[in-house]
Formats: C-alpha cells, structure tokens, sequence
C-alpha cells in the first residue's frame, strides 16, 4: 500500500508500541473493575479504538501510507461511528418502552351507540 518505498522502524519503536499496547490493555481491565452504569461500552470501546489506532498506525505502517488511504480508512472509522451511534440510541431509548406495558392486554372500550338529537 506504502508508495513511498521502503520503510523500517527501529526496534526501539516497536518496543514502545507494545508497552502502549500493554498498558492500554491493563487499563482496560482496571476500568472494567469499577461501575459506570452504561457507559462501561462506551469506555471500553473507547480504549479499544486507541489499541486499534496504534495498532494500524504503526504496525500496519499507515504513518508512511498515502493521503488518500489515510482519509479512506478515516472515513470507515467515521461511519462505524455512526452504526454505534444509532445503535446507542436504540438502546438508550429502550426504557422508554416497558416490556411489561406492551405484554398487557388492554382493555377493550365498549362503543356506545346512543342516538345523536335529530334537528327539526
């Protein structure tokens, strides 16, 4: 994918690559130790999409890739984003519709046929 030729990255780089990786992951599991209600996804997701970044940047040589690759890859992050978005909406707006309310059966109203005054 690179046209720029042939690139090396010391081992020094791949070194602090990984300790990013592997602190990036100790902090995913330190989080997951504490409560956040419904934002536990969304801050796991969060580190996982760095993990994801430093992993392509790096290792998949994207820093020595083209613009163009660059802004393709970018827009495939951007519109994974917004799948996620509106499946947060759906979840989120769940409680809006209690499954308990739904499964009752509801009433069924007797129609009234009374007679409406006639004019004269």
């Amino acid at each position: 994918m690179a046209g720029n030729g042939n690139h090396t990255t010391s081992l020094n780089t791949y070194l602090k690559v990984y300790g990013a990786l592997l602190v990036l992951t100790v902090l995913t599991v330190w989080i997951a130790q504490f409560h956040f209600g419904a934002l536990n996804t969304v801050i796991a997701m969060f580190i996982a999409t760095i993990k994801v970044l430093v992993v392509m940047y790096w290792f998949m040589h994207l820093n020595h890739d083209t613009t163009l690759n660059k802004v393709v890859i970018g827009s495939a992050f951007f519109f994974v984003f917004v799948f996620f978005g509106f499946i947060a909406i759906d979840v989120f707006s769940r409680h809006n519709f209690s499954t308990t309310e739904l499964s009752k059966p509801q009433p069924v109203q007797q129609q009234t046929t009374e007679e409406a005054p006639k004019a004269e």
